[in-house]
């Protein structure tokens, strides 16, 4: 017979529940409640809840851009499942303040979507860099250092070593790539000559843009920086289909 458990935690935007549908020890169905400001986290929330139910469980990994969102989300169901297998009281599912017993406490202060309210902190035990002495000698000497292989720090590379410049790239994962990985190929650009080419979105513009990047941002943006992005981008995608040649 299934059953519907319940967990809740803090999100993005404010609680996040998990009503979790199990019925012969399997996830059934998931449906997620949360705040209709949650415009990134939806997204985030949604792809969690696929992953989750594919994989018939909350081993998987968070979803870049929506990382908090994703998380809380995961959280929420875990506290749900562990209502249905009595480790975790029905009051304590409920309890916003009762963390995931097996993720512990969401990091909201961490990923591309940290809370813009909060004083961000690095959770990360770095040792501080050293520096070189005058009387130092190193292998090697480069015009350009990027550190992050990340689609931005390979851009800006390539265009480097195209003006002859000599390049090193330091990247700390074992592939490039970065949170570029998971784009599915996406580059958001608005009205370049492919998009009228190849679409339906005529009139489309990088003001459009930029203020669909405010409206989705909620006040907590740069918006000259959004805007310069929003008008620059066009350039970016010419410059990739020059790179091809």
């Amino acid at each position: 017979m299934a059953e519907v458990y319940q967990g809740v935690t803090h999100g993005f935007h404010g609680p996040i529940t998990a009503n979790v549908t199990i019925e012969d020890q399997k996830i059934k169905k998931i449906d997620a409640e949360y705040s209709q400001a949650a415009t990134v986290g939806a997204l985030g929330i949604a792809r969690m809840k696929a992953q989750i139910l594919a994989q018939q469980s909350t081993d998987v990994d968070a979803v870049t851009g929506a990382s908090t969102s994703a998380n809380a989300f995961k959280a929420a169901v875990e506290k749900a499942i562990a209502v249905s297998q009595q480790t975790l009281s029905e009051e304590a599912g409920r309890d916003i303040n009762v963390p995931s017993p097996k993720s512990g406490p969401v990091d909201e202060v961490t990923g591309a979507s940290a809370n813009p309210l909060q004083a961000p902190t690095n959770p990360s035990p770095v040792t501080p860099a050293e520096v070189a002495s005058e009387h130092a000698t190193f292998d090697a000497t480069y015009d350009v250092i990027v550190v992050g292989a990340g689609g931005a720090g390979l851009s800006a590379a390539v265009q480097a070593a195209s003006e002859g410049l000599s390049v090193l790239i330091c990247e700390k994962a074992g592939i490039a790539g970065g949170t570029t990985n998971y784009s599915g190929g996406v580059v958001q650009a608005a009205g370049t000559k492919y998009q009228k080419q190849f679409t339906a979105y005529q009139n489309d513009t990088p003001e459009k843009h930029a203020n669909e990047w405010l409206a989705a941002g909620e006040n907590s943006v740069d918006a000259d920086l959004v805007r310069d992005l929003a008008t620059n981008a066009p350039k970016n995608i010419e410059w990739l289909a020059e790179s091809r040649h």
